[in-house]
């Protein structure tokens, strides 16, 4: 979703399609976007877990920077 020129937000979530299924991942983040970068944080969260793979979130910043050279 656009919140401005520069500013947009999103969401995100993954199903298991089976009956007895659920949710496996959902996450959320924020964007700033302009002529010369484009900057994005998200948080996400892995709902599934194994023996031992436990239930885990992530942050993710990433920084792409334009126009270089």
């Amino acid at each position: 979703v656009k919140l401005s020129e520069t500013w947009s937000i999103n969401a995100r979530s993954r199903h298991d399609l089976r009956e007895d299924g659920g949710l496996i991942l959902a996450g959320f983040g924020i964007t700033y976007d302009c002529d010369c970068m484009r900057v994005g944080l998200e948080l996400t969260r892995r709902m599934t877990e194994d023996r031992d793979v436990p239930r885990s979130t992530a942050i993710s910043l990433r920084v792409n920077l334009r126009n270089l050279g």
